[in-house]
């Protein structure tokens, strides 16, 4: 009694009660005994602070203000349990919302982790769905019946594997399905040609704050664009950024190796020098570096990018690790593809941009290359993978290039030779160049390509 109990969600999660039941069963497998059970979302001041006083109008508690609400929560006789849900605000003292009493519970939900600190008994992270759960949650919420399940098997593990067992995304993949807009083995396909649509596909009972499955992670986003501080601007200029890579783990040297490569590019340089290799950088690339990069700096100084990445973390947006002794970040596959998609095309350029000059600067720092090219190489070819065209008819051909070719020549390294044709098409298509017609100002072009279509077994096209 008088306990709180912390429940902070995962990054997999949308809303607690899709599957905190089994986590949190030693709480509520015995909610008989509570002889009220009060349900206040904490999301805002207004609402909380409402809630708290109908509570009070419903119990005839005489109350002026939320406070005396709460105190009459707290003198209650009976066992209660309250439940402060939404509780995800990083800049929000949800303390003063905690009643104390003798005879309550009380029960808060985050997605922020820093409010472990409120639990005065423990706190108790939901990891999500096992195998076997989100494959039955996924069926059920298709409607198959349940002789089906052995025969159906194979394509919920494929869409369950898709979703990356995301509850609320199961849940809307087969009300989509049972609606007759697909059968279930089809659905990958279709996800993959209408990803934006089925992630913020909202069946008819779905009206609550997480009705669709972006919509889960937009409420986040509105914490952050509603907050004054330095943090939370880096934050929503780091997310789209990283949203350019791929979803897997991200090594935060790179930022550093980008600040050093910078360091080296000298003042004098100039956008339009002459460079037969089209690799020379120029103070046009580190003028479109992030602004977490501050190349003004005497030395690298890590912090900001920290703690922006820290920050992202409290809202389940991100996660990081110790790779090597390296910190690194890394995003659901759902969350990466929703900051993809809640870009327009204006800021997707931009950002495009800006990561692209940060990993042709950081090309320079073998070291980092060498510890980290594994992790590492998703995120150049995620890069590569974008359309450049858009790049190509807003900026001066030459510069954008050479973002390009430094990174050509990284995925030839790396021997990613497929994905180094595919690139190779796109700028020489951009340029207007032809293969067989060698034109001097772009010798580094060709030179990469030919090298490319020899490791990639097109020897004969290469010899002309």
């Amino acid at each position: 009694e008088g306990d709180v109990r912390a429940a902070s969600r995962s990054r997999s999660s949308s809303d607690v009660g899709h599957y905190s039941y089994g986590r949190l069963k030693d709480v509520l497998i015995n909610i008989h005994r509570f002889w009220g059970v009060f349900w206040i979302d904490v999301s805002s001041p207004h609402l909380a602070e409402r809630s708290f006083l109908e509570f009070a109008h419903k119990l005839s508690i005489p109350a002026q203000t939320w406070e005396d609400a709460r105190l009459g929560i707290a003198n209650l006789k009976h066992p209660w349990l309250l439940v402060l849900d939404n509780a995800d605000d990083p800049d929000m003292d949800y303390q003063q919302y905690i009643p104390s009493g003798p005879f309550g519970v009380v029960m808060l939900t985050s997605r922020n982790d820093e409010c472990q600190q409120y639990a005065t008994a423990r706190s108790i992270a939901l990891e999500g769905l096992s195998d076997e759960e989100a494959r039955e949650l996924l069926l059920k919420a298709a409607r198959m019946p349940h002789h089906q399940y052995s025969l159906l098997e194979e394509d919920a593990k494929r869409v369950a594997r898709l979703l990356q067992s995301h509850p609320l995304a199961l849940i809307q993949a087969g009300a989509y399905v049972s609606r007759g807009h697909c059968t279930l083995g089809a659905y990958p396909l279709v996800y993959e040609r209408q990803r934006q649509r089925l992630l913020t596909f909202r069946p008819n009972q779905a009206q609550s704050r997480y009705g669709d499955v972006y919509a889960t992670f937009e409420a986040s986003a509105d914490i952050l664009q509603a907050s004054a501080t330095e943090e939370a601007r880096d934050a929503l200029q780091l997310l789209p950024l990283l949203a350019v890579c791929g979803p897997s783990r991200l090594p935060l040297p790179l930022f550093e190796a980008g600040w050093r490569g910078a360091q080296s590019v000298s003042p004098e340089t100039k956008d339009d020098e002459e460079d037969d290799k089209v690799v020379l950088l120029t103070p046009w690339h580190v003028a479109h570096l992030p602004l977490l990069v501050d190349t003004g700096g005497d030395a690298w100084d890590s912090f900001r990018l920290v703690e922006t990445v820290q920050l992202l973390k409290a809202f389940t947006l991100v996660s990081t690790d110790l790779y090597d002794g390296f910190l690194s970040v890394s995003m659901h596959p759902l969350i990466h593809a929703w900051a993809r998609d809640r870009q327009d095309e204006d800021e997707q350029y931009e950002n495009w941009l800006r990561m692209g000059c940060l990993i042709a600067l950081a090309g320079a720092e073998g070291a980092l290359w060498r510890k980290h090219a594994r992790q590492l190489q998703s995120h150049v070819e995620a890069l590569a993978a974008w359309k450049v065209d858009k790049m190509f008819a807003a900026e001066p051909p030459v510069l954008v290039t050479r973002i390009l070719v430094n990174c050509g020549w990284m995925l030839h390294q790396m021997r990613s030779d497929a994905k180094l044709f595919m690139l190779m098409k796109k700028i020489f298509t951009c340029l207007g160049l032809e293969r067989a017609n060698v034109e001097r100002p772009w010798m580094g072009v060709y030179d990469l390509a030919v090298r490319n279509l020899v490791n990639h077994g097109k020897v004969k096209e290469a010899i002309p």
